[in-house]
C-alpha cells in the first residue's frame, strides 16, 4: 500500500488502480494449524465463508498469543498485521523479510504462518494450490479474483487493506490540461481490453466516482485518517 503524505498537494489526481490484497496461509498446514480445526468440517449453511474467522479469531490464536508467525516484508504488511490484531484481539509474531519472494518461499514450506501480499503476486501460487488465500481484504470480492471471499464474508469485517495507484501532476497545472489528462485516462480505463488485462494481473479499476481529482483527494484523505492513528499508536517511524 502506498501511504499518501500529508504535505503532498497535487493539482491533478485520479485513483486508477487498486491492488487486491490477500491474506495467505501455507496450503500444507491448512486445517492442521489449530487442534481440531478442520475447514472441511465447518457447517457453512449459515455462513459459507468462515475460514478466516475460524483461523484468526479461533481458540488457537486466542490461546497462543504471539505464536502465529506473520511476515513483515514492507510497511503495508506491518500496518495490516496491526489492524488484524486490533480487529481480532489477537497477537502475532512479526518476522522481518526483505521482500515478498523469499517470504512466499518460506510460506509454502511452512516456515511462516501468515502473509499479506498483493493478489497479483500471489495468484500463481493460489491457483497452483501451494498456498491458501484466506481472504481478499476489502468489503467486497475482487473482480479479478471473484472466487476468493472478501474480509466481510470471511468474518473479519473492517480488515480492508489495498495498495493503489494514483496519477498526479504538479501543483499549478492549468485546469484545461488537467481535464484533458483526466478524460484520456478515464477513457483508457473503460476500454474492455485494458480492463481484461488488468483483471489478469489481479488489478481492480477504481469506481468511476474516484476517477476525478476530487474523488482521489477524498479517497486519499480517508486513507490517511484510517492509517495514521494505527501508525502513531505503534510508534512506527520513517527510516
Amino acid at each position: 500500500m502506498r501511504i499518501p503524505l500529508s504535505f503532498y498537494l497535487p493539482s491533478l489526481g485520479l485513483a486508477g488502480l487498486c491492488l487486491a490484497t490477500l491474506f495467505l496461509l501455507p496450503a500444507a498446514v491448512w486445517g492442521q494449524t489449530a487442534p481440531g480445526f478442520d475447514p472441511a468440517a465447518i457447517d457453512r449453511s449459515a455462513d459459507p465463508c468462515v475460514d478466516f474467522y475460524q483461523f484468526a479469531c479461533g481458540a488457537w490464536m486466542k490461546a497462543n498469543p504471539g505464536d502465529a508467525k506473520f511476515v513483515n516484508q514492507n510497511a503495508s504488511a506491518q500496518v495490516g498485521g496491526l489492524l488484524l490484531q486490533k480487529l481480532t484481539d489477537t497477537k502475532v509474531l512479526f518476522i522481518p523479510y526483505r521482500g515478498a519472494g523469499p517470504a512466499m518461499t518460506d510460506l509454502i514450506s511452512g516456515q511462516v504462518d501468515l502473509l499479506l501480499v498483493q493478489g497479483a503476486v500471489a495468484l500463481p501460487q493460489v491457483r497452483a494450490g501451494t498456498v491458501k488465500a484466506l481472504a481478499e481484504l476489502s468489503p467486497q470480492r475482487s473482480a479479478s479474483m471473484p472466487d476468493i471471499p472478501s474480509a466481510d464474508e470471511s468474518g473479519v469485517a473492517g480488515l480492508y487493506i489495498a495498495g493503489w495507484f494514483g496519477f498526479y501532476a504538479p501543483k499549478g497545472t492549468p485546469p484545461d490540461v488537467i481535464a484533458k489528462l483526466n478524460a484520456a485516462t478515464v477513457k483508457a480505463l473503460a476500454d474492455p481490453a485494458v480492463r481484461a488485462r488488468f483483471a489478469q494481473l489481479g488489478l481492480d479499476i477504481a469506481p468511476r466516482e474516484q476517477q476525478t481529482p476530487q474523488g482521489l483527494a477524498t479517497f486519499q484523505q480517508a486513507e490517511m485518517d484510517k492509517w495514521w492513528p494505527i501508525i502513531k499508536a505503534a510508534g512506527i517511524r520513517g527510516e
